[in-house]
C-alpha cells in the first residue's frame, strides 16, 4: 500500500444509538495497494486489488430491535479494528470467498490482529449490470459467502425485471406521490381510514388490532396489480420487501401488520375487498394493501410503502441489508453517503515517522 505521511482522524456520524458519541472514529492509514490472488482451481491468476486500509473504533453489538427500542451490548464498543477494502475486483460468488479468505490470512500473517471465531467480519458490497451497490453488514464466516452474494445477485436481477414490467405499464412516481399534510388517509385519494369497515373483519390479527384502539389504513398503488407477488428471493416476494421497510422505519411490531390484494381471499373476504377497491376507486390493474398499527406510526407506515414502490421505478434502492442464516438479506437501512464523514474535532493529525514505516 502506499502510506499515508500523516494520520487525520475523522468522524464518521452513526444515528442508530450503537455509538454513544453519535459518531466513530476512523483514519486512513494506506491506499492503492495488491496482492497476489492466485486460485488454480478457479482459473485465477491475478492481482486483488486493495483500494485502502484504515484504522477505526467498533460500535456496540445489537442484540435485539422491537418497536422504538433497540438494545445493545457494549462489550465491543472502542475495540480498535482493521478495516480492508478491496476494488470491485471480485466477480463470482467463489471468487468473493477466495478473496476473503486471502484478504484473512495476511492480516492474520501479521499477528497483530484477533483470530478465532468472530473476529473478523464481512461487509460484502452486490451490483449486478444495470443496477446500484447494495452493502450487506456484518457477515462472520466465509462458508456462506457464496449463497449470499448469489441470492443477492438474483435479488436485484428481480428487482430489474419488475421495473421493466412497471415501466411497460406507464407507472410514473407522479402516480404515487403523497401530499405532505398528516394524516396522509386524510389529505389524498390514494389512502383512506379503514377501520370502521373493517372492525368486524374476521381476520383475528386485524380485529384484535383494531380492538386494541390501533389504526388500520387502505391504500390504492396504481399499476401494480399482480407485482406484489412476484418473488425477489427464495421464500420472499415483493410485498415483503414493502413489509421489511415498513417494520424498520415506521416500527410495526405486531406481525402480520400488512396484507394486500394480489393473494385472492388472503385476510379479508372478497366482500371486503371489494368494499375497499370501491372506496378507493382501485381499477382492475391496482394493487390495494392494508396496513395497521399504532396511530403515530401508521402514517409513516403508509408513506413507507409509497416510497418504496416508487423506488422499485428506478430499480434497486442504495440499501444496508442484513444477512439471515439461509443466504438470504433484510432491510437494514438506507445506505448513508459520503457526507456522513467529517473531520474530528478534537485530535490533530499524526505525523508517521520513516522510522515506524521502516
Amino acid at each position: 500500500l502506499n502510506l499515508v505521511s500523516e494520520l487525520h482522524v475523522m468522524r464518521k456520524q452513526y444515528l442508530d444509538g450503537s455509538i454513544p458519541t453519535g459518531f466513530q472514529r476512523t483514519a486512513m492509514m494506506g491506499l492503492g495497494g495488491t496482492i497476489p490472488f492466485r486460485v488454480p482451481e478457479l482459473g485465477v491468476d491475478r492481482e486483488l486489488r486493495i483500494r485502502q486500509l484504515s484504522l477505526e473504533e467498533d460500535s456496540c453489538r445489537e442484540i435485539s430491535d422491537v418497536g422504538h427500542r433497540i438494545t445493545f451490548r457494549t462489550d465491543r464498543l472502542g475495540m480498535p479494528l482493521t478495516e480492508v477494502v478491496t476494488e470491485p475486483d471480485l466477480l463470482t460468488p467463489q471468487e468473493l470467498q477466495a478473496g476473503g479468505r486471502l484478504i484473512a490470512r495476511v492480516t492474520q500473517a501479521t499477528r497483530k490482529v484477533r483470530r478465532g471465531a468472530g473476529a473478523a467480519r464481512q461487509d460484502v458490497n452486490v451490483s449486478v449490470a444495470g443496477g446500484r451497490r447494495v452493502e450487506i453488514k456484518g457477515v462472520d464466516n466465509h462458508r456462506g459467502l457464496p449463497r449470499l452474494v448469489h441470492i443477492e445477485g438474483f435479488r436485484q436481477l428481480n428487482l430489474l425485471r419488475l421495473r421493466a414490467e412497471l415501466l411497460r405499464r406507464g407507472i410514473t412516481e407522479d402516480m404515487l406521490a403523497l401530499p405532505e399534510a398528516n394524516p396522509v388517509w386524510e389529505s389524498s385519494p390514494l389512502v383512506m381510514n379503514a377501520s370502521a369497515p373493517l372492525r368486524r373483519s374476521d381476520y383475528a390479527p386485524l380485529r384484535d388490532a383494531l380492538e386494541r384502539n390501533e389504526t388500520a389504513a387502505a391504500l390504492r398503488l396504481p399499476g401494480f396489480a399482480g407485482t406484489l407477488t412476484c418473488r425477489t428471493q427464495p421464500g420472499v416476494t415483493f410485498a415483503g420487501e414493502l413489509g421489511d421497510r415498513v417494520r424498520v422505519i415506521a416500527c410495526l411490531t405486531g406481525r402480520p401488520f400488512m396484507i394486500h390484494s394480489d393473494i385472492p381471499g388472503y385476510g379479508l373476504g372478497n366482500a371486503e375487498w371489494r368494499q375497499l377497491s370501491t372506496a378507493l376507486k382501485a381499477r382492475a390493474e391496482d394493487a390495494v394493501v392494508v396496513l395497521w398499527g399504532p396511530a403515530r406510526d401508521l402514517d409513516t407506515a403508509v408513506r413507507e410503502v409509497f416510497i418504496r414502490a416508487a423506488e422499485a421505478l428506478t430499480g434497486i434502492p442504495a440499501e444496508t441489508r442484513q444477512a439471515f442464516f439461509d443466504g438470504t438479506t433484510g432491510f437494514e437501512r438506507i445506505l448513508p453517503g459520503a457526507d456522513r464523514m467529517y473531520p474530528d474535532t478534537d485530535t490533530p493529525p499524526v505525523p508517521i515517522p520513516d522510522a515506524w514505516v521502516e
